[in-house]
Formats: structure tokens, sequence, C-alpha cells
């Protein structure tokens, strides 16, 4: 099998970049998967944005910036429009803003999705796995 593609949920990111106790080690090791190649990460640029107004509350807005930056730059940014936005609400999910991250991130063909609220996805025909357990899989 070739290099797994997996999209990334907003909550992934934060625990990596705000540090978040008890998730930054599943997190950091997802980052580094990607940085090694061995997993390619898809973001949707809701995520990004999502980030953008969290991480203030944690660092200053020069450093968060940079850290924007290099996630344009680690990860496979797909877009939001307002197709995938009403295609969200058609389908009246358990959880809209993981229906958009979901829509967004089609195109890419995600083999797996990687987050930490496993229900937002529960909707959708890709498999979901937390941190922990695509960390404890990729070490297998």
């Amino acid at each position: 099998m070739g290099k797994i593609k997996a999209l990334i949920d907003t909550n992934v990111l934060l625990d990596h970049l705000a540090k978040r106790a008890g998730f930054y080690q599943d997190a950091a090791a997802i980052f580094s998967m990607v940085d090694d190649g061995y997993l390619t990460g898809i973001v949707p640029s809701l995520s990004i944005v999502n980030c953008a107004y969290v991480l203030p509350k944690h660092y200053e807005t020069k450093s968060v910036l940079v850290q924007i930056k290099k996630m344009l730059h680690m990860f496979t940014i797909s877009h939001v429009d307002a197709l995938i936005l009403e295609e969200a609400a058609n389908l009246a999910p358990y959880d809209y803003e993981d229906a958009v991250q979901y829509l967004s991130a089609l195109p890419h063909h995600p083999d797996i999705i990687i987050s930490r609220d496993k229900k937002g996805f529960l909707d959708f025909d890709i498999p979901v796995m937390t941190p922990a357990e695509f960390v404890a899989k990729a070490k297998e």
C-alpha cells in the first residue's frame, strides 16, 4: 500500500499546536508521520482558520502566523466553498463542522479520518481513528 492519506481533524491540529495536556504526544506523532512522509495529512482550509482563531489565546499573533505558514506547507489544504457548505447542511449530519471537513477532503481521497471526536464523523463512509489508535496501529 502507498502512503496513507488522512483527513486530520481540527482538534488534532490544536492538540499539537496548543500543546494540550494528555493529547499533545499523539498529535505530535501524527505531525511527525506527515513530516517523515509516512502520512499525507489533508487539512481543510476551515481548520486553518479555526486554529488562527483559537491559538492567540496561547501565543502571540506573530507566533501563530508562523505556525499557520508551517501547516500550509506541511499539509494538503482542501478548499471549502459554498457548494460544500450547502451539501453539508443538506446531509443534516450529527456535526455540521465535521461534515464540512469531510466533504472538503473527499476530492483528495482520504483513507482514514484522524480525530479525537469520532462520533462527529460516524455519518460518513471513511474509517475514523483517534490519534492514539492511529499511532498504535502505525507501530504494529
